[in-house]
C-alpha cells in the first residue's frame, strides 16, 4: 500500500509502503533518553532519510507524538514533552497562512486577471 506524503516537498519522498511505516514506528526512540537525530535514525534503519522524515511527519499525532530538542527527536512520554514541538509547528503554520494572505492580497490588488468573469477568489 502506497501512501501520499502530506509534508513539505523539499524534505521527503512522496510515496512509501505500509511496511515502511511499520518499520519506522516500531523503531522510534522512546523517551528523551533515547533521543537521536533523524539522520542517525534513518541510518540505523537503513532507509532513505527523506522517506523516514515523511513517515515521521505523517504519523506524528496519529501513532506517536514527536518531541524535539534541537536536532534530536523522540516519541514523547508525557504531554509536556510534546508542547515545544507543537508550538513550533503552530508558529510555522501561522507564518505560512500569513504568507498565503499576503500573496492573495498582492494578486488581487496588483495583477491583472485574464478571465475577470470567473472572479476567482
Amino acid at each position: 500500500m502506497t501512501s501520499p506524503w502530506s509534508g513539505a516537498a523539499q524534505t521527503g519522498s512522496r510515496e512509501y509502503e505500509s511496511a515502511d511505516v511499520e518499520r519506522v514506528l516500531a523503531a522510534l526512540p522512546r523517551g528523551r533518553q533515547a533521543a537521536m537525530t533523524s539522520r542517525t535514525f534513518a541510518e540505523t534503519l537503513g532507509m532513505d532519510g527523506r522517506t523516514v522524515r515523511a513517515i515521521l511527519s505523517d504519523r506524528d499525532g496519529i501513532d506517536y507524538l514527536q518531541a524535539r530538542d534541537g536536532d534530536l527527536f523522540w516519541d514523547a512520554e508525557t504531554f509536556e514533552e510534546g508542547i515545544g514541538h507543537t508550538e513550533m509547528l503552530r508558529g510555522r503554520a501561522l507564518s505560512e497562512l500569513a504568507r498565503v494572505a499576503r500573496r492573495e492580497r498582492y494578486a488581487r490588488t496588483k495583477l491583472e486577471r485574464r478571465q475577470p468573469e470567473l472572479m476567482l477568489r
